[in-house]
């Protein structure tokens, strides 16, 4: 595949470049694997114990678990007390991370037990962006088009990162307490209005994707169009 790049820098808690990307043939992806039967395993755990639901479908292995689990698990959604957790968890020093798309939280739970030892809420804005963690450092992306930088040890967002559609975009479709304002893109349940709502609020340049932390470079993609590179 042939792209051109066009960069444009900013400043946003340091240097960001925005690389963005327009395809000219079409490709064909291939996948690749990043589990571990270890962090399958602690997904596992997190989604199954003091009475939560394990995966709805092909979901993660089975193996041992314990406080030294660390990396990454891929599996379908998984539904838990917490709430409807995306495809994959991130597992690190004996924790759970995910996020939810129904209660739009972040949660760190024990692997062992399942219990939750840490929840950051997000103003009701749908997080399918799977966790990465770097050092002590949590990097996430919401719906609302923002990556969030949170602080393990602190438990709180450390600084937030928004996407050129979320400054454009994003004001017409948040109400004033921050959450989504979706009676602005949704005015009707036709079938077409449902589907141009859609597209409206993905125009807030929602972050899908999940990050990719290389040589203390984050990056991330969204639905803005842009790939962008935070230093």
């Amino acid at each position: 595949m042939r792209r051109a790049p066009i960069v444009v820098s900013a400043t946003i808690a340091g240097t960001a470049a925005v690389l963005a990307f327009h395809p000219r043939t079409p490709a064909v992806p291939t996948a690749t694997a990043s589990t571990t039967s270890a962090a399958s395993s602690a997904a596992q755990s997190a989604g199954t114990s003091s009475g939560t639901t394990g995966a709805t479908g092909t979901g993660t292995s089975a193996a041992g678990t314990g406080a030294g689990v660390s990396g990454t698990a891929t599996g379908d959604s998984i539904a838990t007390r917490y709430g409807n957790a995306q495809v994959r968890v991130t597992v690190k020093d004996g924790k759970v991370y995910f996020a939810t798309s129904d209660t739009s939280t972040l949660y760190a739970v024990d692997a062992n037990s399942g219990s939750a030892v840490m929840s950051l809420k997000y103003n009701r804005w749908p997080l399918f962006s799977s966790p990465a963690i770097a050092g002590n450092m949590l990097y996430m992306g919401s719906h609302e088009g923002k990556l969030m930088a949170i602080d393990l040890a602190a438990q709180k967002t450390a600084w937030t990162f928004q996407t050129d559609g979320s400054i454009q975009n994003g004001a017409a479709y948040t109400k004033q307490d921050g959450t989504p304002k979706y009676e602005a893109a949704f005015t009707d349940d036709f079938y077409e209005t449902m589907v141009i709502g859609v597209n409206k609020m993905m125009t807030v340049g929602a972050v899908l994707s999940s990050p990719v932390v290389v040589d203390n470079v984050i990056y991330v993609g969204s639905a803005d169009g842009n790939l962008y590179a935070l230093m």
